[in-house]
């Protein structure tokens, strides 16, 4: 699962910042 909810931007984070 690399990819996660991105973040604010719309740009996929690692790790997610909209799941911290």
């Amino acid at each position: 699962m690399d990819i996660q909810p991105t973040s604010g931007r719309g740009l996929p984070t690692t790790p997610p910042t909209d799941w911290a």
